[in-house]
């Protein structure tokens, strides 16, 4: 009786199933990416906010009007690494042309030149509405207005959002054929907040993403 109650504790021992590996907790991935001097971005899906943080302390909030995935969304708090902007405009100033070595110019060129204006500085006002951010960790972000003025811009906004879903949906096919399908997260906001969240984030810019 004794070998069998050992028997059997055995097998009650083997049948317990392994413990669950941990993930890291979306305080100590924070405070990871805290401990830089880099920019970080989190994306706050239950409270539709994208907050700016250096160091843990809040540069800027970003309300979200709507938020939605095209694909499954990430099932817990993961980190992202941004890898291209799409269209990428460069937001650093544009420098004047180098001085020329010639002393003697002729008049007519000087007048010509005097008429061109001055270099103008990229602003925000000059970034993109609607864009792609690509990362290395198989996510994509898509950012466009929540509305827009007149009655073409809001046509062109519907347009591009379909054509935007539709290649979005086209990448969960994969699934079917055995590859890995990359989710998309499309974040609606406001005109003025899109071109200055795309003023924002440059690569490689971590970021912290709550489902």
């Amino acid at each position: 009786m004794w070998v069998g109650l050992c028997l059997s504790g055995t097998e009650y021992a083997t049948a317990l199933p392994a413990p669950a590996r941990k993930t890291p907790s979306p305080l100590n991935m924070e405070l990871s990416m805290a401990k830089t001097k880099a920019l970080y971005m989190v994306i706050d899906i239950p409270h539709h906010q994208a907050v700016l943080k250096a160091r843990g302390i809040v540069l800027r909030t970003f309300p979200l009007r709507e938020i939605d995935w095209i694909g499954d969304p990430i099932p817990q708090s993961s980190s992202f690494h941004l890898t291209t902007k799409d269209p990428m405009v460069s937001p650093l100033s544009i420098s004047p042309p180098p001085a020329s070595d010639k002393t003697v110019e002729a008049k007519s060129e000087e007048d010509q030149s005097a008429t061109l204006p001055p270099p103008k500085a990229q602003t925000v006002s000059d970034m993109p509405l609607r864009y792609e951010l690509v990362f290395q960790d198989g996510i994509v972000v898509i950012v466009q207005p929540h509305h827009l003025p007149s009655f073409w811009g809001n046509a062109f906004q519907q347009l591009a959002n379909w054509t935007g879903r539709v290649t979005a949906n086209v990448s969960t096919w994969k699934e079917s054929f055995g590859q890995p399908s990359e989710p998309y997260l499309v974040l609606s906001m406001e005109p003025i907040d899109a071109q200055a969240f795309y003023w924002a984030v440059l690569p490689p810019m971590p970021w912290l993403v709550f489902p």
